[in-house]
């Protein structure tokens, strides 16, 4: 059989996926599933012709259109049919879970659905935890509370499977940040200095610190302080003091 996905281009991540679904495709367990669940529900062994129609929403991505040649009970039935397969498949993504149904169906294999899958869920996932916990029903108080607590500091989770390598989940969040910018911005606070103190030379952190703790004394007191401390080139003069003074009283009142 030919290889599924075309792994030119592809993130190594991807192409380790790629590389797995070959093989899951070809394994004698996929193909037995697949020829029992045709012949409990009544799907031609080698599946249905594809029509112009179903060839449309294959690639619009459309999972709610009903392929011809099955009735909406019938495209339940397959999909029901279908879990213990998508259980043992290691990575779970709506466009992955459709192109194994459109093979079901029509014994064919669509690059486009797994590769869309891939890209977005692959050996790491990007999930929304905070609106996961919050939908998230039947849990004990305590637990909502420390998941709540926790998903209010970290609201976004980068899953990681075990056989990830460093490269692997670097590649992700690089080739994933624009998506990951969309959650980032959804919770940033825009009145939070974290990422936005910048680190300062230590002289200057040091001569800053020095100006601020004598701040009561007179200037020309503090300019002979900073030349005795720091040498004649770190004198400054008045106005730059009672600026570096400002300063430094703004960032203690807004951490």
């Amino acid at each position: 059989m030919k290889p599924i996905v075309n792994k030119e281009g592809k993130p190594q991540a991807v192409q380790k996926m790629v590389n797995y679904l070959n093989e899951f495709i070809n394994s004698d367990y996929f193909q037995g599933q697949i020829k029992k669940i045709r012949k409990d529900l009544g799907i031609p062994k080698d599946g249905y012709p594809i029509k112009p129609k179903d060839e449309r929403a294959i690639k619009t991505l459309d999972i709610f259109y009903l392929h011809a040649g099955i009735t909406r009970e019938k495209s339940r039935n397959c999909k029901i049919a279908l879990k213990e397969i998508l259980d043992k498949f290691p990575v779970s993504e709506i466009n992955i879970s459709y192109g194994f149904f459109v093979y079901l169906l029509h014994n064919t294999i669509r690059p486009e659905l797994f590769a869309e899958g891939f890209f977005l869920n692959n050996l790491c996932r990007i999930v929304d935890m905070k609106e996961v916990i919050d939908d998230r029903e039947g849990v004990s108080k305590a637990l909502e509370e420390t998941m709540q607590n926790m998903t209010a500091r970290h609201p976004i989770a980068l899953y990681i499977r075990p056989e990830a390598t460093q490269r692997d989940i670097v590649e992700y969040v690089k080739k994933m940040w624009g998506y990951i910018e969309i959650y980032k911005n959804k919770y940033t606070n825009k009145e939070s200095r974290v990422g936005k103190i910048r680190r300062k030379n230590k002289k200057i952190k040091e001569r800053n610190e020095l100006i601020y703790q004598n701040r009561h004394l007179p200037k020309k007191k503090i300019m002979k302080l900073v030349g005795d401390k720091f040498g004649e080139d770190a004198v400054i003069d008045y106005g730059y003091i009672g600026k570096i003074i400002s300063i430094e009283k703004k960032k203690r009142k807004e951490v």
